[in-house]
């Protein structure tokens, strides 16, 4: 009769910045006190859970923007060692006009760009001016449903970072991540300036 024997690992994920990412439990299957795993006619079976990484509602920590086009030039992307191009430039300027308590969609800055949304979310997922002055967690889809957020779409630890920052901020969202119609009535923000 298989019976359950807990074993924790040790094993965890840090993130750049040292911060614990994940951390795994892994059950392992016993029989007759035989691990499975050593019995080359059995498969190992391991059930992971992963715990969940701690909510990050920072609205407030300001990071370097580049606003000379000389700065932009020579600007390199840390999340993706790679340089930010004049369409991400152009995304980000717009999304930093975005008043705090306020949102707006991928298709509204796509539509004031002339491009694509799918494009605006590329840019905004490889954003390394968040939360401010590109603050890319006030960007929701169409549909007001809470959208993506750090390559990351609709659930997730990282959409609870972005629901936590927009709620600490004054809006709220119903249990299908939609935001309320009050605030998707009185709370758009299209008003860019290119």
């Amino acid at each position: 009769m298989p019976t359950k024997t807990p074993r924790i690992s040790p094993y965890t994920r840090k993130c750049k910045n040292g911060k614990v990412d994940i951390k795994v439990e892994v059950d392992v299957l016993r029989v007759d006190g035989k691990d499975l795993g050593k019995d080359e006619n059995l498969l190992p079976v391991a059930v992971l859970r992963v715990e969940e990484e701690q909510i990050d509602s920072d609205i407030e920590t300001i990071k370097p923007f580049p606003r000379s086009m000389k700065e932009r030039s020579n600007f390199q992307n840390l999340k993706t060692n790679r340089k930010v191009t004049d369409f991400q430039f152009r995304v980000y300027d717009l999304c930093s006009q975005i008043p705090p308590g306020w949102f707006s969609t991928y298709k509204a800055i796509s539509d004031a760009l002339r491009a694509s949304p799918r494009a605006v979310g590329q840019a905004l997922r490889n954003n390394p001016f968040a939360p401010l002055p590109v603050p890319c967690h006030r960007v929701l889809s169409s549909s007001c449903f809470i959208g993506g957020f750090d390559g990351d779409w609709g659930s997730g630890n990282k959409i609870n970072s972005k629901r936590a920052k927009l709620e600490k901020e004054g809006l709220a969202f119903d249990k299908q991540q939609v935001l309320l119609p009050v605030f998707q009535n009185t709370r758009l923000f299209t008003n860019f300036k290119l």
